[in-house]
C-alpha cells in the first residue's frame, strides 16, 4: 500500500489484519506502529533494517570481502580498523555494551548492547533521530519547564503542539502541581523530560517518578528521557531504579551524550536505549540522515566510559563539595541561587532591581568578559534567571564570580558618566575614566573652568 494517508489511517485505526500484506510488512510492530510518526509509515523499515544493507563482522577471523572500501594505508589507521573491525549501522558493539552497563546501574533496567542501543551523533542526534520516527506535526506533547532549549525547539521545527508542565527545585529534586501534570498529559502523544533537570540541577525523586508512571500508563504516553548528567547526581542519590515500574518498561527511551557530561565538546557522541520495538524506527531515520557514527571518537568515548569508573567519584565529591561555597558567594551578591541535587550548573535569580537575564548576561559579557547563559532559552517565564556552570577549574571559576561581584557592585553604585571636560582631558593625556575620577578635584575644576570659558 503506497499511500501515506491510507496506510497511516489502517495502522492508526488498527486496521491492518484486514490488508494481508500491510499486516505481514508490520509482523511484530503492530503494538507500537499507531505511535509512529507519518515519515517512519512512509519507510520501508524492512529495506532500511535489512542486515544485508549493514553487514558487519565482529569476529577476529572473520574476512570483509563486502565492504566497499579500501584498506586504509596509514599505519595507526590500519591498526585501529583491525581492532574495531567494520563500522557497524549501530555503533561499536563494545560502546554499546558500556553505555548499557552505566544505564542499567543508573536506572535499574536489564538493557543489551545488542538489542537495546543505538550510538548516535550526540544527545541532539538522538533527539533528532527521536522527532523523525516518532513525532509528526499537530501531535500533543508534553515538556517540563524550564528545561532544554532543544526540547521546545526540535517540537516547534516538527510544529508539534506543547504542554509545558511548570516544574521547580526544592532542597536538589523536582516539584510540580499534581493538577497540572494530570491535565498537561491527558490526550498526549509523549513526554520528553532530562534528569537531573537542564538548567536548575534538580534531581527526580522516586515519589515523583511514582506519580508519573501512574499518569504514563492511564494515558499510554511514550517517554523520552534526555539522561545525558545522569552521572552527576550528589546528595547520596546516586540511582534512580525506573526498571521498578512495570508501566515504563515498554514506554521510556532514554537518551544521552558525552560531549558536554564528560567535557569533550568535540565527541560528539552519544546513545539512544530503549526496547527494541521503540529503538528500531529511530535506527531506521539515523540511516536514513545520518548514519555511521566515526569510529575514532567512538574509541574515545569508550576509552571514557571505562577511564570514568574509576576517577568519576573524586570528581563528583568535588563538584559537590563546591555547590556550597559557590551558592554562599552568590548569596553575598544578593543573588538567589536554586540548590542543585545534581549536574553541572547552578540556577540564579535576579534581583527585581536588575535588568533580565538577556540584557545583564550581554552586559556582563561586554564589562567583564563572564559568560553566563540567559534564562530565556530555557523556558518562556525564565527571564529573572540565569545559568552558571560552578565545574570550571576552581582559578578560573573564583576569578569568574569576582568579576561579576564586580559588575553587580557597580550596578549598585554606578559611575557617573564623564562630562565633555573630561573627555578630553582623557584623549589629551591618555588616562582611563577611572584615573581620572581618582585624580584631584583642583584638576577636574580648571579643566571645567577651561571648558566653559571656551
Amino acid at each position: 500500500m503506497k499511500s501515506v494517508f491510507w496506510r497511516s489511517f489502517l495502522v492508526r485505526h488498527r486496521l491492518t489484519k484486514y490488508f494481508p500484506k500491510l499486516h505481514a510488512e508490520l509482523k511484530h510492530r503492530e503494538a507500537v506502529a499507531s505511535r509512529y510518526s507519518a515519515r517512519t509509515l512512509a519507510t520501508p523499515l524492512d529495506r532500511l533494517l535489512d542486515p544485508a544493507l549493514f553487514a558487519s563482522i565482529n569476529t577476529p577471523g572473520t574476512i570483509d570481502l563486502a565492504s566497499a572500501m579500501p584498506s586504509p594505508t596509514c599505519e595507526s589507521l590500519r591498526l585501529n580498523f583491525t581492532e574495531t573491525g567494520r563500522e557497524h549501522h549501530l555503533g561499536n558493539l563494545g560502546l554499546r555494551n558500556r553505555i548499557a552497563e552505566r544505564l542499567n546501574y543508573q536506572f535499574a533496567f536489564g538493557f543489551s548492547g545488542e538489542s537495546h542501543v543505538l550510538v548516535t551523533h550526540g544527545a541532539s542526534g538522538a533527539w533528532g533521530a527521536f522527532l523523525d520516527a516518532w513525532i509528526d506535526a499537530g501531535d500533543s506533547v508534553a515538556i517540563f519547564e524550564p528545561g532544554s532549549p532543544l526540547f521546545r525547539t526540535g517540537l516547534e521545527h516538527r510544529r508539534a503542539k506543547i504542554r509545558s508542565i511548570p516544574v521547580w527545585s526544592e532542597a536538589g529534586s523536582v516539584r510540580f502541581d499534581s493538577g497540572q501534570l494530570r491535565n498537561a498529559l491527558k490526550g498526549v502523544k509523549c513526554l520528553v523530560m532530562c534528569d537531573p533537570v537542564n538548567p536548575t540541577g534538580a534531581t527526580w525523586a522516586a515519589e515523583e517518578w511514582e506519580q508519573l508512571a501512574f499518569w504514563i500508563q492511564k494515558n499510554d504516553i511514550l517517554v523520552y528521557l534526555d539522561a545525558s548528567f545522569a552521572n552527576w547526581r550528589y546528595d547520596g542519590v546516586l540511582r534512580t531504579p525506573l526498571g521498578a515500574f512495570e508501566s515504563l518498561q515498554n514506554r521510556l527511551c532514554i537518551a544521552g551524550g558525552l560531549s558536554g557530561a564528560e567535557g569533550h565538546t568535540s565527541l560528539r557522541v552519544g546513545w539512544f536505549a530503549g526496547p527494541e520495538l521503540l529503538r528500531e524506527p529511530v535506527v531506521a531515520a539515523q540511516n536514513l540522515s545520518s548514519p555511521f557514527v566515526s569510529s575514532a571518537p567512538q574509541s574515545l568515548a569508550r576509552s571514557i566510559l571505562d577511564t570514568d569508573r574509576y576517577q568519576h567519584e573524586e570528581r563528583a565529591q568535588e563538584y559537590s563539595n563546591r555547590r556550597l561555597w559557590v551558592s554562599r558567594r552568590l548569596q553575598a551578591m544578593g543573588l538567589q541561587p536554586t540548590w542543585p541535587g545534581g549536574g553541572l550548573w547552578m540556577w540564579v535569580e535576579l534581583p527585581d532591581t536588575i535588568e533580565p537575564s538577556r540584557t545583564f548576561a550581554q552586559n556582563l559579557l561586554d564589562h567583564t568578559g563572564v559568560l553566563v547563559q540567559p534564562g530565556e532559552i530555557f523556558g518562556p517565564k525564565c527571564e529573572r534567571y540565569f545559568r552558571l556552570n560552578y565545574t570550571l577549574d576552581e582559578g578560573r571559576l573564583l576569578e569568574g564570580l569576582n568579576r561579576v561581584a564586580q559588575y553587580l557592585a557597580q550596578l549598585d553604585n554606578p559611575m557617573p558618566e564623564p562630562t565633555p571636560a573630561e573627555i578630553r582631558v582623557i584623549e589629551h593625556t591618555g588616562e582611563t575614566f577611572d584615573q581620572l575620577r581618582d585624580s584631584t578635584n583642583t584638576l577636574g575644576t580648571l579643566v571645567e573652568q577651561r571648558s566653559n570659558q571656551e
